[in-house]
C-alpha cells in the first residue's frame, strides 16, 4: 500500500453526505461512506466542457489512484475497486473483498488437503448435490403454464443457481461475457427454461464474476494460512 498521509485531494472539494431520510427502503452501506467521498471539482481542475456544479463520487485514495465516479453511484463499483485499490488502509480493502465474497452465488468452497492432493485444480472444490426440492425447482408447473422455479418462495435460490453456472461456463470455457447479450444466446436460453432470465454481460463481467473471483481469493488465503513451509517467488514485475 501506498501511503497517501491522508485522504484529502487537493483537486476537489468534498461535499457533506446526504442524510438517508427513508423510513424504509435500502440504507447507504457503511463500507460506502468509509471508502468514497461525495465531492465537486474545484476549478483548477476542471476540463473543458466540465462543470464545478457536477457532483462527483472519489474514492478516498483518489490523491493516488485518481478514481471518481459519476452520481448516481453504483456500490458494485465502488467496492470491487477499493478490493483492489492500493491506495487506501488494507483493512478498508479486506472488509471491501469480505463483501463482496459475502454476495458470492457459488457454493461453499471446500478446501482439500494439499498434502493429498495430486492435482492443484483439487485444491477447490464446490459442493454439487442437489437436495430434492432444488432439483424439482426446474420443473415446468402445470397451473396456467407457468413455471415452478421462479414463481416459489426459492425462486431466488434457483435462479441464482443458474446464474452460478452460466458464469462458471462462461469463465471456463473463455468466452467473452458479451455473448450473454447476443439474440443467438437468448434464443439458446428460451427454448432451455422460457421463464428463466440469463444474467447479462454486464452483470457477469461487475458483479457475478468479480464476487467469485474474490471468494476464491480469500479461500486461497485460508488455505494458505494453515499451510507451513511456504515458498515466495517473484516474477520480477512491478508490485
Amino acid at each position: 500500500m501506498k501511503n497517501l498521509g491522508n485522504t484529502t485531494d487537493p483537486d476537489y472539494d468534498d461535499q457533506p453526505e446526504i442524510k438517508n431520510k427513508r423510513k424504509g427502503g435500502v440504507w447507504l452501506h457503511l463500507l460506502l461512506l468509509d471508502g468514497s467521498q461525495m465531492c465537486k471539482k474545484v476549478s483548477s481542475a476542471l476540463k473543458p466542457g466540465e462543470s464545478e456544479d457536477t457532483i462527483l463520487v472519489r474514492c478516498i485514495g483518489s490523491k493516488g489512484c485518481g478514481q471518481t465516479w459519476a452520481m448516481p453511484w453504483s456500490k458494485q463499483h465502488i467496492v470491487g475497486h477499493l478490493v483492489k485499490c492500493g491506495f487506501v488502509d488494507a483493512q478498508l480493502r479486506q472488509h471491501a473483498r469480505d463483501l463482496l465474497a459475502s454476495q458470492a452465488i457459488r457454493p461453499e468452497i471446500k478446501l482439500t488437503d494439499m498434502k493429498t492432493s495430486n492435482q492443484a485444480s483439487h485444491v477447490i472444490e464446490e459442493d454439487a448435490s442437489c437436495s430434492e426440492s432444488e432439483a424439482g425447482m426446474v420443473q415446468m408447473g402445470k397451473k396456467g403454464g407457468k413455471l415452478t422455479a421462479f414463481i416459489s418462495k426459492e425462486k431466488k435460490q434457483a435462479k441464482e443457481k443458474c446464474d452460478y453456472h452460466i458464469m462458471k461456463f462462461v469463465v471456463c470455457s473463455g468466452i467473452p461475457p458479451t455473448v450473454a447479450d447476443s439474440n443467438k444466446w437468448k434464443e439458446v436460453i428460451n427454448v432451455l427454461h422460457p421463464f428463466y432470465q440469463s444474467p447479462s454481460s454486464s452483470t457477469l463481467s461487475s458483479t457475478l464474476i468479480v464476487n467469485e473471483a474474490v471468494k476464491i481469493s480469500l479461500a486461497i488465503d485460508k488455505y494458505l494460512l494453515s499451510s507451513c513451509k511456504l515458498t515466495i517467488t517473484f516474477d520480477g514485475g512491478k508490485i
